[in-house]
């Protein structure tokens, strides 16, 4: 019977996974009050771990190609944005230790966009990725330890955690004709804040022009 039990238990924690997988991966995140979350805010140079709404730690990101504006095609330097998930992590990368996001996601391929090969990683290097120094890739990955037998993590990756810069980009892109990105980056601030509100990944769609949050 303890035998028995133990597997239900398993079986049930790998539906789980799986479940939460296939949500990110066709743009339905489910709700999870202990979810574990990766935040970054590029402008800022900063990535976040949280544990069930708490900030367990920060780093400054050593490296990135690109401040402004979310990944479109392979090979424009751009840094993606949006709600992604870590889905694999290697510990003996090339470039020392990567965690992998799924880019591109179903919103990304739904807009055409190309590319892949993205994750946080060492040697303080950027094409597309978040360079970190070795050593911090150790704290993070001690950070993650019990997560990384678990996976996907929840990323968010954001342009600014200040709603004036975030505005003064939605405002140029207007200027340079650019809708497309200002109303992406529009949605993107309704998911920012309401991380704020709630520190957890929200439940959310997609259409053409972006994420759309599911009050």
């Amino acid at each position: 019977m303890k035998v028995h039990r133990v597997l239900r238990s398993q079986s049930r924690q790998v539906a789980l996974r799986l479940i939460i997988l296939v949500g990110l991966f066709v743009g339905i995140s489910p709700p999870s009050p202990a979810q574990t979350v990766i935040v970054i805010y590029k402008q800022e140079l900063r990535l976040e771990v949280w544990k069930a709404g708490t900030m367990e730690r920060q780093w400054e990101i050593c490296d990135l190609s690109s401040l402004a504006g979310r990944k479109k095609v392979q090979g424009d330097q751009q840094v993606p944005e949006g709600i992604y998930a870590i889905t694999s992590f290697n510990p003996k990368s090339a470039s020392y230790k990567t965690l992998h996001i799924n880019y591109p996601n179903a919103l990304d391929r739904s807009r055409g966009s190309t590319g892949g090969g993205i994750g946080i990683h060492g040697k303080c290097a950027s094409s597309g990725c978040i360079g970190m120094r070795n050593d911090q890739m150790d704290s993070i990955e001690k950070a993650l330890k019990m997560e990384l037998n678990n996976l996907p993590i929840p990323v968010l990756i954001f342009y600014s955690e200040k709603p004036e810069r975030v505005e003064r980009l939605i405002q140029l892109f207007k200027k340079q004709g650019n809708d497309a990105d200002a109303t992406f980056l529009e949605r993107m601030e309704k998911i920012r804040e309401y991380w704020n509100d709630h520190h957890r990944v929200p439940e959310y769609t997609w259409d053409k022009h972006g994420y759309v949050l599911e009050e």
